[in-house]
């Protein structure tokens, strides 16, 4: 969902490169949705090795701002699912 208010509302002549950027921006996040949702499966079923958690947590760090504290990766498994099943709902 995109909120247009008086503040940024453009001309007309712009509106196209608007759009353009916009549909951008939502594919963009869509992506991110289904690859949350992705790993989340993967989490609440358990269904994760030690390579699919660094995973997890790259993609939870990168593209998702999420800190994900420096000792986590020596915590035991059902701690580190915790904790990333938390952050991505």
């Amino acid at each position: 969902m995109f909120i247009k208010n008086i503040d940024n509302v453009v001309p007309d002549h712009l509106k196209e490169v608007t759009y353009r950027y916009k549909r951008a921006l939502g594919g963009h996040l869509v992506s991110l949705q289904q690859q949350m949702f992705a790993y989340l499966e993967h989490l609440a079923a358990g269904r994760v090795d030690a390579g699919l958690l660094e995973e997890i947590r790259t993609f939870a760090r990168r593209e998702l701002a999420i800190v994900v504290p420096p000792g986590l990766q020596h915590a035991p498994r059902h701690e580190q699912i915790r904790f990333l099943h938390d952050r991505l709902q």
